[in-house]
């Protein structure tokens, strides 16, 4: 099983900004999963 990270775990590992996570999700730099209703 492959381990998951939080939005803010990435954020920290690489000294970012929340945006810059999701900005680099969205153009598939970063694959993600949504866990449960959120």
């Amino acid at each position: 099983m492959e381990d998951l990270l939080t939005t803010r775990q990435v954020q920290e590992l690489l000294q970012v900004d929340r945006t810059t996570v999701y900005r680099m999700r969205k153009d598939g730099r970063l694959t993600g999963v949504k866990v449960g209703q959120q």
